[in-house]
């Protein structure tokens, strides 16, 4: 999730910038592990039980004094998250912290715990985005997928609240075999609101739940994902010409840089170059996904433990056979991705790669024995 708005000319200079010299400029809070969902494909969420076999929450004063020394570093903005961020014992008083500090400040959630009191907050104290997950458009879909009979209208609920607060907010669709079919749906549901959302068709594999029961995990084949990928941009584009968009597509194939790619060290993304995200442990990694390099922010300042994650993720090892490929550009690949898929980040994710070779089959039919002048 984006934590700056990268279609912005100043941010997107900004960042730049901040990746080129390795500068931290914005990373993820994750404050608990805990979520008042048990969605099938999530790879985050831990009961309570299991949460004290592996550690403890934070407390509110820990967040601050670490986000006190991002601040010292550099820091300009941080996205909350979880679990489900407002089951946070002490929320409030951490948020409050926060926008005193002068943080630009993101918030995933699932919406579903968002009341008046929430919204107030919010209202009171300008968020600069609250990404909400949307997971169905019925009540049916949310209990079969999420474990909550009333998750949708609850989401509703949330919507009026903050569309009468008038607060930033968009919706995020996590689409899986369960609710692909309200896709066009879940797009009517964010028109009628006036909201921006965006889908993702990729899920990751639940690497971080060792021992997850494999048959609860479920996502789109890899060509399933392609074809939803095409109809996204039909709902992404109203009234587009399905051709104009797939010659758009089709002009990224054969971007590849192998040259500049091999100058890269680490990852070619934010993680451990200007990104960061620390659990809800304290830890710091370059990435949410990853388990390493790791250093504990309540033993050491956040410049020191910058300083050691950017220099073990500039030895991390990327795909050769990704940064060479012709479709680069299409595909969703990463380091993260990488590891999730095979195991390892230096590793072609096969999921991925069908899903990309699909992805062109299907923008080329579109275009087959058709000529579009630009």
């Amino acid at each position: 999730m984006e934590l700056f708005n990268s279609e912005s000319g100043i941010e997107a200079s900004l960042i730049q910038k901040a990746l080129d010299k390795r500068l931290p400029i914005g990373g993820s809070m994750e404050l608990l592990p805990l979520c008042n969902m048990n969605c099938s494909m999530c790879y985050i969420r831990l009961t309570k039980q299991q949460m004290k076999t592996q550690g403890r929450m934070l407390s509110c004063d820990e967040w601050l004094k670490i986000a006190e020394s991002a601040k010292e570093a550099g820091v300009l903005s941080f996205l909350l998250t979880g679990g489900e961020p407002l089951l946070y014992p002490e929320f409030e008083k951490l948020y409050d912290g926060l926008t005193r500090m002068g943080f630009l400040l993101t918030m995933n959630t699932n919406g579903t715990l968002i009341d008046e009191k929430i919204a107030d907050l919010f209202a009171a104290k300008p968020i600069r985005r609250l990404n909400i997950t949307l997971y169905g458009t019925d009540n049916e879909t949310y209990a079969k997928l999420c474990g909550n009979p009333h998750g949708f209208s609850q989401i509703e609920n949330a919507l009026k609240l903050l569309k009468e607060r008038k607060i930033h907010h968009g919706l995020n669709f996590s689409i899986t075999p369960q609710n692909v079919h309200q896709l066009h749906d879940a797009y009517q549901l964010a028109e009628k609101y006036g909201l921006r959302m965006d889908s993702v068709g990729y899920m990751f594999p639940p690497v971080r739940k060792k021992g997850m029961n494999a048959e609860k995990f479920s996502r789109l084949s890899a060509k399933e994902a392609a074809a939803v990928r095409i109809q996204e941009l039909k709902e992404l584009n109203p009234g587009m010409d399905i051709r104009l968009l797939a010659l758009h597509l089709l002009k990224k194939v054969g971007k590849a840089n192998p040259e500049k790619m091999a100058a890269l060290e680490g990852p070619n993304c934010k993680a451990g170059r200007c990104g960061f995200w620390i659990n809800w442990k304290g830890e710091l990694l370059p990435c949410g996904m990853f388990s390493e390099p790791m250093i504990n922010l309540l033993d050491h300042s956040f410049k020191e433990g910058w300083s050691y994650i950017t220099e073990r993720t500039k030895q991390i090892k990327r795909c050769k056979k990704c940064d060479e490929c012709p479709y680069i550009e299409l595909c969703p690949s990463c380091s993260a991705s990488c590891l999730a898929e095979t195991g390892n980040m230096d590793e072609c994710p096969e999921y991925l790669c069908e899903y990309t070779h699909e992805l062109i089959r299907l923008v080329r039919e579109i275009l087959q024995n058709v000529q579009i002048r630009i």
